[in-house]
């Protein structure tokens, strides 16, 4: 055998252990703290109340920005967010504050 017949031996064995990876089965579809973001999640525990408060400073602080940056911002990229269902949970819908 040459090198190029060793290569050639070495890429065929590479292939054939990625596909074996491929078909592995999950375990888990979805895991638990991906399931309970709609009621814990960081955006429904945090975030929200700090739209619904308008504390200006404390605001500021958690995002770096002002309230009136975040409504231009939050304009400019609402019609760009397309909502998409996953296997196992439904998506979060943004909120127009």
């Amino acid at each position: 055998m040459d090198t190029s017949d060793d290569e050639r031996l070495i890429l065929l064995f590479i292939l054939k252990k990625r596909k074996q990876r491929r078909k592995k089965k999950r375990s888990i579809w979805c895991r638990e703290h991906f399931v309970l973001r709609a009621t814990c999640g960081e955006y429904i525990r945090t975030f929200r109340s700090l739209l619904d408060n308008r504390d200006e400073a404390l605001f500021f602080n958690y995002t770096r920005m002002t309230y009136d940056t975040y409504k231009e911002l939050l304009a400019l990229v609402l019609p760009l967010l397309q909502p998409v269902g996953a296997i196992g949970g439904n998506p979060l819908q943004a909120k127009k504050s």
